[in-house]
């Protein structure tokens, strides 16, 4: 038996392939020998002993054919392009493996390869791959002529190196490589791949072939190297600088690439701020900046907050990460002078990084003081800040930046390149002034010229007048700040040893203040500035004896003063206290202005009646003035009033012309002119005043050469006159003049009495005067009746008068003129004496009885009738009258009227109407009158006596009572209820009174055996029975009279 193997790779043993598998069977006894073959397990020859065989040396000879060809293959990537040298792969079934390389054109011609269905790879750059999209198969069972390609995922990648922010400009000059990780392990390349540097072009591209598609690819790129850096003048010498790309990792598809991969090279944008780091205001104030970017030496000009560079092929590319030089000028000074690092961005939203350049630009505010360094509303001031820098223009036409060393000599060495840059900030509406600061050589600050000046706006300052300086620091012939280098504060000194281009080296960093001036504070950046804002007031001066006079305080107060600028314009009025002190709500502005003052008295709303106040006219008799400078802060003007008119004014009676009546009254004097002053006619008022608690009142003259009469009005009357009162010396008077007058005022003291003339203590009056009199007072009478009325005007009045109760009016406007003082003036009011007469409805006076009456005024009064039955009430008021109650024998009784109306003086009737007539009838057994009895009344113990005929009759009041009788010891008693006229009955067991003595009927006939004395008894009894039936015939009670 016999294998026969073959291998395209002979040298490697994983390589041989069994190509026939050969068996003979030689079978014994045959002669010559014959053999069985079997090819692949096949019989193929039987009994085979042909040729070939010798017999001699039992050899066969037999020819074998395996299955081994010829074949070719060609490796392309996805472009059709050959894979040169690549390491072919073939597997054969068997599991054997030959590895052999492609040729330079990727083609491989394999000689006498075993027959077979081979699995076919490929490692190219260190990978392994199979072909794609295509079958791995190599399926030689015959010899192949014509080469079988097998496709690979390899493509060309152009890969475009775009600035940040593009996505198609393109960067020239970068060298740019890709790599990736080898994975080839059947021949132990798995280490990195890393394709040569390829410098863009034009347009950046970095162009690669046959890149492997489907795996992670790294990117990087870089600037040129250092030996071709010089024909990249845009890079600044920045040789070998990672720039990324953004886009370093990269995934091919099965097809060629084209794509834009963002590096780290930027367009950005330079955001001008501040030294504190805020963000200039846009557009720049005051002046454009110039940027010179000195690593490419150019400069740019903007208007505006910042400034947009461009990142560009041949002139200058600006990559993240790395610093480049550039220089600020700003307002002819350079406030920036360093590096600036170009950030490296990874935001692909952000296109154009930001950069802050921190300028030594200066902020600074400005907060304006008066001269007390209290904060004040000036209106609008103009603040003018100055200094001396290069000429913009001349800087950014020629492009000419100004290197350290020369540009000291620019700007202080009168170089014609070189201005005077002037901000000005109308204060308060702007507050802050961008103040430019230089550092150069030594010089660290840049000198500056402040000025503060009035506008139209100032407050306080007339409309038609110039602008003029209230505070600065200046150059030599220019203002400081409202004061001399010293002490001086006059506005127009001037500090002479100033800088040349400035008072003032602003710095920034440096606190700094002149004196109590002005303060800088390098922390906050703001200056606190004290103009030339002053205070003045003024002050009434008055004659030296009226400020020496004891027990008078004079009235200052309530001048008005008037402020005039240099005589034309009124800049405000104000008024006095009672120091004679005048301030003003304005600024008194330290420019070395006149200012005219004025000061005069005029009468508030209402302080003058009005048909007196339309009299009154200011002219310069009474008007104080005076003129000044406003040199320097609080200086206080005095306005003389050097006259005066003075005056006490008294009653008829000496009395002040000052009272409080509930609230204080004062006299007003006031002068009238009696021949014209000036532009003020005769008969204009020209002064007035107020008495004081003494009745003393001055009124201040500022000139002495008028002629005045003087009035007064006392509660709303004109009560003196001087022209009419004096007599020769006081009749028209000139300033100055003291003295007393007497007025038409009067003391009057009235008493009111009852209608019968006696005083009415405690009653409630009020004393008024009539039409414009202003005179009220009102009280309650004394002990005798009297009230007195002091400091009473001459004129009519009213008097009333109300009860002690304040309700009942006892006297009703009762109208009296008053002309002079009264002493004791009697009038009689409506209150009255009343007499009050009770009797029963029969004329029976009830006497004892007892009264209580309510007056009108509804106080009750009790009192007890006399022997008429009378009762006098004093001082009753008008009104209605009540009886309350009347008692008579100790019950209440009723009368008729119950009320009266008290209008005058008299006697007022009443009757009882519950008194009634008791008849009590006494009789014997034989109904013989038996009189005279006694009859006991209780309980009002009545003891009466009948007549002859045993009757009485009495007058009773109203109610219960009981009756006892007695009869010669023969006695009786009964209760009785009287409601009305009666009459009670009483018998009385007598049957016959002989000779004084009363027989009870038992006893008269217990003596029969003295009949003839009974009989002759009997017979004067019928006599005097019969006599005296005779006189009751006659002795009837008469009825009661009538009233």
């Amino acid at each position: 038996m016999m294998d026969v193997y073959w291998s395209i790779t002979p040298e490697d043993p994983n390589s041989w392939v069994p190509v026939r598998s050969l068996t003979i069977e030689v079978e014994e006894g045959s002669a010559p020998y014959t053999v069985d073959i079997y090819v692949d397990g096949e019989l193929i020859e039987d009994d085979f002993g042909g040729v070939g065989v010798d017999p001699d040396n039992y050899y066969f000879e037999y020819e074998v054919f395996c299955d081994v060809y010829d074949a070719h293959l060609a490796l392309v990537d996805l472009n059709g392009e050959p894979l040169p040298l690549a390491t072919v792969i073939l597997e054969h079934p068997t599991g054997a493996v030959s590895i052999v390389t492609s040729s330079l054109n990727g083609t491989l011609t394999l000689v006498q390869v075993p027959g077979g269905i081979w699995k076919i790879s490929a490692v190219y750059k260190n990978l392994w791959v199979k072909p794609y999209a295509m079958t791995d198969e190599f399926n030689v069972t015959t010899n192949i002529y014509d080469a079988v390609e097998y496709k690979f995922a390899f493509v060309d990648a152009h890969l475009q190196m775009v600035k940040w922010g593009t996505d198609d400009y393109g960067i020239t000059g970068l060298n740019v490589s890709i790599s990736w990780e080898g994975n080839a392990t059947i021949t132990g390349d798995t280490g990195t791949w890393t394709e040569d540097w390829k410098t863009t072009g034009i347009h950046g591209y970095a162009n690669f072939t046959q890149v492997p598609a489907g795996i992670e690819i790294a990117v990087e790129a870089f600037t040129i190297h250092e030996d071709e850096i010089g024909s990249y003048p845009h890079f600044a010498d920045r040789a070998n600088v990672y720039v990324g790309p953004y886009e370093n990792v990269l995934v091919l598809a099965p097809e060629n690439y084209f794509g834009a991969h963002h590096v780290y090279i930027y367009d950005f944008k330079l955001l001008l701020k501040d030294v504190t780091g805020t963000l200039l205001p846009d557009v720049l104030p005051y002046t454009n900046a110039s940027i010179a970017m000195w690593t490419f030496e150019y400069g740019n000009l903007t208007y505006t907050n910042y400034l947009e560079y461009y990142s560009i092929n041949g002139e200058h590319l600006y990559i993240g990460g790395e610093d480049y030089s550039i220089e600020v000028y700003w307002a002819g000074v350079r406030v920036f002078n360093g590096t600036i690092t170009i950030p490296t961005v990874t935001d692909l939203s952000v296109v154009m990084p930001e950069i802050d350049v921190n300028t030594r630009i200066y902020p600074v505010t400005f907060t304006l003081y008066d001269w007390k360094g209290e904060a004040e509303d000036f209106g609008s001031l103009n603040i003018t800040v100055q200094w001396v820098g290069i000429n913009m223009t001349w800087l950014n036409e020629t492009g000419n930046m100004i290197d350290e060393d020369t540009a000291y000599d620019h700007v202080f060495g009168g170089d014609s390149n070189v201005q005077t840059y002037s901000v000005s900030i109308i204060y308060p509406d702007e507050v802050t002034v961008y103040m430019p600061v230089w550092m150069i050589k030594d010089v660290i600050g840049t000198p500056v010229t402040i000025k503060i000046e009035t506008t139209e706006g100032t407050l306080y300052v007339p409309e038609d007048v110039d602008p003029f300086p209230v505070g600065c620091i200046t150059r030599t012939g220019e203002y400081v700040n409202g004061t001399d280098w010293i002490k001086s504060t006059n506005a127009y000194q001037k500090l002479d040893d100033a800088y040349t281009f400035g008072a003032l080296n602003f710095t920034g960093t440096t606190a700094t203040h002149w004196y109590d001036i002005w303060t800088y504070d390098n922390t906050t950046l703001a200056y606190h500035w004290k103009v030339a804002a002053y205070d003045m007031s003024a002050v009434l001066t008055i004659p030296e004896e009226l400020e020496q006079l004891e027990g008078y305080e004079f009235d200052k107060s309530g001048y008005t003063v008037d402020v005039y600028w240099e005589h034309d314009t009124l800049m405000t009025t104000s008024t006095t206290d009672e120091n004679g002190v005048a301030t003003f709500d304005i600024i008194f502005w330290g420019n070395n202005t006149l200012y005219y003052f004025e000061a005069y008295r005029i009468p508030s709303p209402g302080e003058l009646p009005e048909n007196i106040g339309i009299q009154f006219k200011i002219a310069d008799d009474v008007k104080a003035d005076a003129e000044e400078t406003a040199s320097e802060d609080d200086i206080q003007v005095k306005l003389p009033f050097n006259y005066y008119l003075g005056v006490q004014m008294l009653s008829a009676t000496g009395r002040p012309l000052y009272h409080e009546f509930g609230t204080v009254k004062k006299a007003l004097v006031y002068v009238v002119r009696y021949t014209s002053y000036r532009d003020a006619a005769a008969g204009t008022i020209a002064a007035f005043g107020y008495v004081d608690e003494n009745g003393y009142v001055y009124m201040l003259f500022a000139e002495d050469d008028g002629n005045y009469t003087i009035r007064t009005v006392w509660l709303g009357v004109n009560v003196y006159d001087s022209y009419e009162k004096e007599m020769t010396a006081f009749k028209i008077v000139s300033p100055s003049v003291f003295y007393t007058a007497f007025t038409d005022v009067f003391d009057v003291t009235i008493k009111l009495t009852d209608d019968v003339g006696r005083p009415l203590a405690g009653v409630y009056y009020t004393f008024v005067g009539s039409g414009t009199i202003d005179y009220a007072i009102s009280g309650e009478t004394g002990t005798d009746g009297t009230f007195t009325a002091i400091l009473v005007p001459k004129g009519d009045y009213i008097l009333s008068a109300k009860w002690t109760d304040g309700k009942i009016d006892i006297l009703t406007d009762y109208e009296m003129t008053i002309d002079e003082n009264i002493i004791e003036l009697p009038i009689k009011c409506k209150v009255y004496d009343v007499v009050l007469n009770l009797k029963t409805k029969r004329g029976t006076i009830m006497a004892a009885a007892d009264v209580t009456v309510k007056y009108p005024d509804g106080t009750e009064h009790s009192a007890t009738t006399d022997q008429n039955g009378e009762i006098l009430f004093t001082q009753v008021p008008v009104g209605k009258m009540e009886i309350v109650s009347v008692t008579w024998m100790d019950r209440p009784i009723t009368v008729t009227p119950t009320t009266v109306d008290v209008d005058k003086t008299g006697t007022y009737y009443f009757t009882a109407t519950n008194v009634y007539l008791l008849t009590v009838k006494i009789y014997g057994a034989r109904g013989q009158g038996l009189g005279p009895s006694t009859v006991t009344i209780s309980p009002v113990e009545m003891e009466v006596v009948t007549d002859e005929s045993g009757v009485v009759t009495v007058e009773l009041p109203e109610g219960s009572y009981t009756i006892h009788v007695n009869y010669r010891g023969i006695e009786d008693e009964k209760s009785v209820s009287l409601t009305g006229d009666m009459t009670q009955d009483f018998r009385l067991d007598v049957f016959a009174t002989i000779l004084g003595r009363p027989f009870r009927t038992a006893e008269f006939f217990g003596e029969l055996v003295l009949l003839p004395i009974v009989v002759a008894i009997i017979v004067y009894l019928v006599a005097y029975e019969y006599y005296a039936w005779r006189r009751r015939r006659v002795a009837v009670v008469p009825p009661p009279p009538t009233t």
